[in-house]
C-alpha cells in the first residue's frame, strides 16, 4: 500500500471510531488528523483535531485544528480557537506550527494586516528562545521576501539556527530562500534549496501541502529567467504528481501550468489554465492556497488580453 493508501486507512480508523460509541482514544484521533492534513483534507482534519482536543490532548490539538481552519480560509474561526489557549512556549507542534505563527499568518493573509502581523512577530522576538525563536526567525523571513526585501530575508535565515528547526520549518525556510535567490537570479542557489525543501518533506508528511508554493516560487524564477523549458517541465510535472492532484492543490497547479505556458508564449494554453475568477463556494476555493496565489494568477490571465 502506497503512503497516501496508509494516511487513507488512517483517517478510516479515526472516523470510525470518532462515530462509535466506544471510550475516545486520544492517539488515535490525533494521529488520524495528521493524516487527514497528509491528505491535504483540512476539513476532516479540523473535524479530527477537535475531536482530539476535545478528548484531551491539549494545546498542540488546538493549535493545529487553528491551523486546519486557516487553510481553509476561516481565518476568523481559527483566531477564536487559538483565543481559548493559554500562551505555552513549551508545548507546541514539531517544526513551523505555533500560536505565534498562526495569529501571525491570520494577520497577514486572512485579514490582509501586514502591519499587525509585523507586530505579532516583534513582541514575540522580543520574549521568545529556543526552537519557537527559530520557527518565528523563518515566518519573518517570509515576510520579508513577500515584501521584496531579498537581502534582509536572507541575513534573518542566516540568523536561524537550522539544528532546531523541525523538517517542517526547514521547508519554509527553503521557500524563502528560493523566493530571495530567484529575485537574484541565483538559480543554482534556488535549485538546493528546491532539492533541500524535498528532502525536508520527506519526513514531515504534514507539510504535503508545502510541495506547491515552492513550485510557484521556483518555476517562476526559471521561467523569470528565460528558462522556459525547465519550468514548463516543472510545472507539468507538479500538476501530474500526487500533491498537484490532491482537491486542495489543484486548481494550484493547473495556475501554475498556465504561467509557465505564459512565460513560454502560448496563449491560449495560458488561458486554459490561468483562473478568471476564484471558486468561493467550497472550502477548497476559499482555502489559504488559492486565496494566495489567485491575485498573481489572475493578474497574469489579465495580461494575456493585452498580447492578444
Amino acid at each position: 500500500m502506497d503512503d497516501n493508501g496508509s494516511a487513507a486507512s488512517v483517517v478510516k480508523q479515526g472516523l470510525l471510531w470518532l462515530e462509535s460509541d466506544l471510550p475516545a482514544r486520544p492517539d488515535l484521533l490525533l494521529s488520524a488528523a495528521r493524516a487527514a492534513n497528509s491528505l491535504l483534507d483540512f476539513d476532516l482534519a479540523e473535524r479530527l483535531f477537535a475531536a482530539a482536543a476535545d478528548a484531551g490532548v491539549g494545546s498542540r490539538a488546538h493549535v493545529s485544528r487553528a491551523w486546519s481552519l486557516f487553510m481553509m480560509g476561516d481565518g476568523d474561526s481559527s483566531d477564536h480557537v487559538l483565543a481559548k489557549i493559554a500562551p505555552a512556549q513549551d508545548d507546541v507542534e514539531p517544526g513551523f506550527r505555533n500560536d505565534v505563527v498562526l495569529r501571525a499568518s491570520n494577520a497577514l493573509w486572512a485579514k490582509g494586516e501586514p502591519a499587525e502581523a509585523t507586530d505579532i512577530i516583534d513582541e514575540a522576538l522580543a520574549v521568545e528562545t529556543g526552537e519557537r525563536r527559530q520557527q518565528i526567525l523563518v515566518f519573518r523571513s517570509t515576510q520579508l521576501a513577500l515584501a521584496g526585501r531579498t537581502l534582509d530575508t536572507l541575513k534573518t535565515l542566516d540568523d536561524v539556527d537550522d539544528r532546531q528547526l523541525g523538517s517542517y520549518g526547514t521547508a519554509m525556510a527553503c521557500i524563502a530562500a528560493c523566493m530571495a535567490y530567484g529575485e537574484l537570479a541565483q538559480l543554482d542557489r534556488a535549485a538546493a534549496t528546491v532539492a533541500a525543501s524535498a528532502r525536508a518533506l520527506e519526513s514531515t508528511p504534514e507539510g504535503a501541502h508545502l510541495h506547491g508554493p515552492i513550485t510557484e516560487v521556483y518555476a517562476g524564477a526559471l521561467a523569470a529567467s528565460g528558462r522556459i523549458h525547465e519550468a514548463l517541465d516543472i510545472a507539468q510535472q507538479f500538476a501530474r504528481s500526487q500533491f498537484g492532484q490532491a482537491v486542495a492543490m489543484r486548481d494550484v497547479a493547473e495556475q501554475i501550468l498556465g504561467m509557465a505556458h505564459l512565460a513560454a508564449g502560448d496563449l491560449r494554453t495560458a488561458l486554459e489554465h490561468l483562473p478568471e475568477r476564484v471558486e468561493s463556494g467550497s472550502w477548497v476555493g476559499r482555502g489559504f492556497h488559492n486565496a494566495n496565489s489567485f491575485p498573481r494568477f489572475h493578474l497574469m490571465r489579465a495580461g494575456v488580453g493585452t498580447r492578444r
